[in-house]
């Protein structure tokens, strides 16, 4: 005569599937440091942009296509940006202050800001930069 080992509660088909459920909960994790040490150990290398489409004009203001949209954004830096969470985060600012009526924001650049040769970034330049975007596009002529 055979005994069963088995409690009851662990014969059931609920049972069954929660182990199951359970199993399956932990195969992601003995899986994601195979899947993870080839990119940790392939260490820094250049971020290479194969873009879909040709890019013919480099000047953000003058059109709105995607390729020079993604161009822009991966040369250029922005007062602020978003973080991983999806929130705004100050990139170039330190901070801001916005008058009573917020019609007008004074914005402050962080320390240590450069161009690509070395030449400090001031508050003209970027006033410039938002000068010239709010003239071509129509959120910034309505802003400006």
């Amino acid at each position: 005569m055979s005994v069963d080992s088995r409690k009851p509660s662990d014969a059931s088909p609920r049972s069954k599937a929660k182990r199951r459920r359970d199993f399956l909960k932990t195969v992601p994790l003995l899986a994601a440091p195979a899947f993870s040490t080839p990119a940790l150990s392939q260490g820094c290398r250049p971020l290479r942009f194969v873009p879909r489409a040709n890019l013919s004009v480099l000047d953000l203001v003058w059109t709105i296509t995607v390729i020079v949209y993604n161009h822009a954004y991966l040369i250029y830096d922005t007062l602020y940006g978003y973080g991983g969470t999806g929130t705004m985060r100050p990139l170039m600012c330190a901070g801001q202050e916005v008058s009573d009526d917020e019609l007008r924001w004074i914005f402050t650049l962080r320390d240590g800001l450069q161009f690509h040769d070395g030449e400090p970034v001031l508050a003209r330049d970027t006033a410039q930069s938002v000068r010239r975007w709010g003239s071509r596009d129509s959120f910034g002529q309505r802003m400006i």
